[in-house]
């Protein structure tokens, strides 16, 4: 008898389905929301500064070809394309409008990228070098 008892028992908890109390629901969607709340502010954060750098590192090399190239010209380039192929592989593109990077030729000489208003502002930067208005812009004196 003793058997079949025991036989009956394991056989109605293999049948009981496992349950989740409310409290552990929302304790979970809790934790969930502060995970949430602390990594949305860094993941929006390294859009904009893997924008900034490559911005930066697509200028510097742009500023190195103009450098070369009026080593060996004794003037500037009127357009960014006379860059390439001897100067550097490919003239780089603009990170945030995909299009080619803005140049202005007169002193000084003027690199910019149009920002994050996608505007071309003829080079005009914003209040600091990074702002969400006005263009990225790289200068370099005559």
């Amino acid at each position: 008898m003793t058997v079949n008892r025991i036989n009956a028992a394991m056989r109605r908890r293999r049948t009981r389905p496992a349950a989740v109390t409310l409290i552990e629901v929302v304790v979970v969607i809790a934790i969930v929301g502060i995970l949430v709340a602390l990594l949305l502010p860094a993941v929006v954060k390294t859009q904009s500064r893997a924008a900034h750098a490559q911005t930066a590192a697509h200028q510097a090399a742009i500023a190195c070809a103009l450098e070369r190239y009026r080593r060996k010209h004794k003037d500037y380039p009127t357009q960014l394309a006379a860059l390439a192929p001897e100067f550097i592989t490919s003239v780089p593109r603009d990170v945030i409008s995909s299009g080619p990077m803005g140049y202005r030729h007169n002193k000084p000489l003027v690199l910019y990228s149009v920002g994050w208003d996608e505007k071309d502002n003829s080079g005009a930067p914003g209040k600091t070098m990074w702002d969400e208005r006005g263009d990225w812009v790289w200068t370099y004196p005559p």
